[in-house]
């Protein structure tokens, strides 16, 4: 049986060498059909670009890095996802992904490319990375490079108009505690479309000072002590989610006949039972990878969004 080389790939696939090569590094120049059946035919004939091989060769380069924000926490789900995705991506091209908390980001990174996550405002990361000539994109809206990111706007308006479609007119919001004071995107759009409706949601702050989940149920907790002052509760990320139905759960309050709860992200396993506002992470980390392939080139920084979707279960 002959030995799985790239030049088989090219035999197999119809396409020249380069072009094989091109698809493996996600080159923009290349389109997804194309891509698609290379990595076909690379599982095909069992062919695994060497992430040790770039390695060796080209050092530190080879490495792309998720860059965590400052509130972001490695074993998070959200990252574990991304990371998870990435490095399939990644894989196939025989590069090796690395994750870098906020305290290792310094100047004297050296490494060949960044995913940047945990966007705050006056984030120095995507500046300072782009001031080092480091290929970078950021998952996040609206900044001064690359960058790709959910659609925040309209999966907050889908959360809203769900919960007043279902007659919920006393809204709630469970929000992790604004980065400057200025709240994200889902939970704008989500308030923003209560209010058109009539109605003003009531925002709940979570301390960031603990793992999402219980962030979720200490900031929900002590307001159910007296009953619950809502009927409808939008939750910024899911796994606050999976806090406040365990608070409302311990306080004999059941979702959904006493309260409706939606989250955002459709987080495996977690969001089993919730409904949600669904990004899928594969397709967010392979748009990443392209922009970071024309990043690499020098093209003109873009912005991609991708689209969100509600999932309906047993919390509505």
């Amino acid at each position: 049986m002959r030995r799985a080389t790239i030049a088989l790939v090219a035999e197999k696939s119809g396409y020249s060498v380069a072009t094989v090569s091109r698809a493996l590094h996600s080159d923009s120049s290349v389109v997804a059909e194309t891509r698609e059946h290379v990595l076909r035919v690379c599982r095909e004939v069992g062919y695994e670009p060497s992430i040790a091989g770039r390695r060796l060769s080209w050092g530190n380069k080879a490495v792309v890095g998720l860059s965590l924000g400052a509130h972001d926490h490695a074993a998070g789900r959200f990252v574990s996802l991304m990371h998870q995705a990435l490095s399939h991506q990644l894989g196939l091209s025989g590069w090796s992904v690395e994750l870098i908390t906020s305290d290792r980001f310094n100047d004297g990174l050296d490494i060949g490319g960044l995913i940047l996550v945990g966007i705050g405002p006056n984030d120095p990361r995507p500046a300072s990375a782009v001031a080092r000539r480091i290929p970078t994109v950021a998952i996040g809206h609206d900044l001064d490079c690359f960058c790709v990111a959910a659609d925040d706007h309209h999966g907050g308006e889908l959360a809203a108009q769900h919960l007043l479609g279902l007659g919920r007119r006393r809204l709630a919001v469970l929000q992790g505690k604004p980065e400057g004071g200025k709240r994200v995107l889902r939970v704008d759009a989500f308030v923003a479309t209560a209010q058109a409706a009539g109605i003003e949601p009531s925002i709940i702050e979570a301390d960031a000072t603990a793992t999402p989940s219980l962030q979720g149920y200490r900031a929900l907790a002590p307001r159910l002590a007296n009953g619950v002052p809502f009927d409808g509760l939008f939750c910024e990320t899911d796994e606050l989610a999976l806090g406040a139905l365990a608070a409302l759960e311990d306080a004999g309050i059941a979702a959904p006949r006493d309260v409706s709860v939606v989250g955002f992200d459709d987080l495996p396993d977690l969001a089993a039972r919730l409904t949600t506002i669904r990004q899928d992470f594969p397709k967010l980390a392979e748009a990443a990878i392209k922009l970071l392939a024309e990043a690499r080139r020098g093209a003109q920084p873009r912005k991609l969004l991708m689209p969100t979707e509600l999932v309906r279960r047993q919390t509505t």
